[in-house]
């Protein structure tokens, strides 16, 4: 069986990360006939060490010389048709010291399958304000963003998929959360 990683999965997996869940480690562990990696893996890492103050260019050394000397991995090239599938490349950044977020970089693509077309996105940043800044960012921005990055695209997949307009979408969830929260209210206030 060969396995196809993305490069979060094969870095988490060559470095022993308990962030890679127990079935995907599992997965590539057993993946007899190796593991499929894309050379824009390679690429991603060194994204990662311009985004993340906490991977440096020595464990990019590490983690590139693992992967391209173990038997067990195959990187594939990127030809034409994984470049014409890549759609839109952004870097985006903020001058002003407010914002959380210093300089950041990210991809989303559209992949034809035989179903329809499959969405791709990927994206990381750089917050500033030092040790702060990432604490804050841990614990309420990056959730927050990828949580609203998330219901965006979904609203865009309703549409295309099933003619749902995003406004619609949108307000049937604005509904949905008040009616919740006004329950859960009222619930806890008649329970005291």
């Amino acid at each position: 069986m060969r396995i196809v990683a993305d490069s979060h999965a094969i870095v988490w997996y060559v470095q022993g990360s308990p962030r890679l869940s127990e079935r995907a480690a599992a997965a590539l562990s057993e993946a007899s006939d190796g593991i499929v990696v894309s050379v824009a893996t390679l690429v991603d890492l060194w994204y990662v060490t311009q985004t993340t103050q906490g991977v440096t260019a020595n464990d990019l050394a590490t983690l590139r010389s693992t992967m391209v000397a173990s038997p067990k991995v195959d990187l594939h090239p990127i030809d034409v048709a994984v470049a014409d599938a890549a759609a839109s490349i952004l870097k985006f950044w903020a001058d002003d010291w407010r914002s959380i977020i210093e300089a950041g970089a990210g991809y989303w693509r559209y992949v034809p399958t035989e179903n329809g077309v499959r969405f791709l996105t990927r994206y990381d940043y750089r917050p500033r304000w030092a040790r702060l800044g990432e604490v804050i960012d841990r614990r309420a921005v990056r959730p927050i963003f990828g949580w609203a990055t998330a219901w965006s695209f979904d609203r865009l997949r309703l549409w295309l998929e099933k003619g749902i307009p995003p406004e619609r979408s949108r307000n049937q969830a604005i509904a949905h959360a008040v009616a919740s929260y006004g329950l859960a209210g009222m619930w806890t206030y008649h329970g005291r």
